[in-house]
């Protein structure tokens, strides 16, 4: 018997409890009455582009939502292929990820990635996925970028950080 705890095991868990225990008992009640149930992901770190071999490593780790494996929008049979492998294994596609800088300063950056965008949403869309996701960015050329100095105990025995 393995009784190791393992990062995934402890956030499995734990997400799956909170999550319960936020609800009102009538509405767990009721849920499990009519099937529903929260799907929880995570990534899969398996050397793979078959979408059978990626869906039972999805459920092996036991998950029941996924990203999208690697595929093109133009790829009409890889996209079928995922579909059925991961309805078969009764794993949802969660997420197809779309992250650009969708306000680029840069016109012709900026174009480039709204059309990536709108690739991603129609991928999204021809596998069922439950989100596109994408973060705004930004119209700053500048990088962000903090840097500290923190100094040692200075003559008045405090220390500064600047």
């Amino acid at each position: 018997m393995n009784d190791s705890l393992t990062r995934r095991s402890l956030l499995k868990n734990t997400a799956s409890l909170l999550a319960v225990s936020a609800l009102p008992d009538t509405i767990v009640y009721a849920s499990s009455r009519k099937g529903k149930r929260i799907c929880l992901g995570g990534p899969i770190f398996l050397d793979s582009d078959d979408p059978g071999a990626l869906a039972r490593e999805h459920r092996r780790l036991g998950y029941r939502a996924a990203y999208i494996p690697k595929v093109e929008r133009h790829e009409e049979d890889r996209i079928k292929a995922i579909v059925k492998e991961f309805a078969a294994q009764d794993v949802v596609i969660a997420e197809v990820g779309a992250w650009v800088n969708m306000l680029d300063p840069d016109s012709e950056k900026r174009n480039k990635n709204l059309r990536y965008v709108i690739e991603r949403l129609a991928l999204a869309e021809a596998v069922g996925a439950r989100c596109c996701a994408d973060i705004a960015g930004s119209r700053s050329h500048a990088r962000v970028s903090t840097i500290f100095r923190i100094s040692r105990t200075n003559n008045s025995g405090s220390s500064s950080v600047e």
